[in-house]
């Protein structure tokens, strides 16, 4: 009776972890057990998540400051400028993404790559602190791998942010507790997440993770209560601690054999 009671209670345990790990080895023929070393091998396998890089967006303006491909350029002094209403301000030879045109922005903010204007090259590497703080017109964000440095608060208010996609080498918790965010993409030149990265997102529903992530961070995802499923690629070797605590409605998550540390 009380063997009966234990199997009932596991079978009415609601959250499913898939491990790729060896615990019915001694069942294992030797044929299978090849089988299973070559599909560990193998540099196709489901886990393996490739996402598209994001796309360059190279902003040229002619001497009449016309920019092409459809950008809509206006400068405002020698070293400030709005491309499609983001404003970017030139310094030490880069570009920082400095404010938006209250007036017209709204919705998508594809932040460019680069520059070709005046003689010029720049290269856009930081997003400075506050600058879209309490933005709500704002609903989706691309952030390309030229920028290295995103500051404090950039985001923080922006609820009617839903979409992200992220392709910066450096990764920080720049979207900790926007609720409002549903679905994010991040980019295969992304190494890590860092901790608390998205802790707090409670509608977070979809997160892609490429094949170029190594670790994730303490928190990363605690308290994303929105997420029912999350699928973690072979590249990733280290989970931090508590990095699904409070994620309520998970009910699936597949965790690799790379994996060697979950705190």
């Amino acid at each position: 009776m009380k063997k009966l009671f234990y199997l009932l209670a596991l079978a009415m345990l609601p959250l499913v972890f898939t491990a790729c790990g060896d615990d019915d080895e001694e069942n294992i023929t030797p044929q299978e057990q090849e089988n299973n070393d070559d599909n560990t091998n193998n540099p196709d396998d489901s886990n393996d998540q490739d996402t598209p890089a994001v796309k360059d967006i190279i902003v040229e303006v002619d001497e009449e400051g016309k920019a092409n491909d459809g950008h809509h350029f206006t400068k405002i002094d020698a070293s400030n400028f709005y491309i499609d209403d983001i404003k970017y301000t030139a310094s030490q030879g880069n570009l920082i993404v400095s404010g938006y045109d209250q007036a017209y922005f709204s919705g998508e903010a594809n932040i460019i790559t680069t520059l070709k204007y005046d003689g010029r090259t720049m290269n856009v590497t930081e997003i400075m602190a506050n600058v879209f703080k309490n933005c709500t017109v704002l609903t989706s964000i691309t952030i390309p791998n030229s920028v290295t440095k995103i500051g404090d608060n950039a985001f923080e208010g922006c609820t009617g942010l839903t979409s992200i996609i992220v392709d910066c080498s450096t990764f920080g918790s720049w979207f900790r507790g926007l609720t409002s965010i549903k679905e994010v993409t991040i980019g295969n030149h992304v190494t890590s997440i860092d901790s608390s990265a998205f802790s707090g997102c409670t509608g977070l529903t979809s997160i892609t993770i490429p094949n170029s992530v190594t670790s994730i961070g303490d928190e990363a995802f605690a308290y994303c209560s929105g997420l029912t499923s999350i699928t973690i690629p072979n590249s990733v070797t280290s989970i931090g601690n508590s990095a699904f605590s409070g994620c309520s409605g998970l009910t699936s998550i597949n965790i690799p054999n790379s994996v060697t540390s979950i705190g």
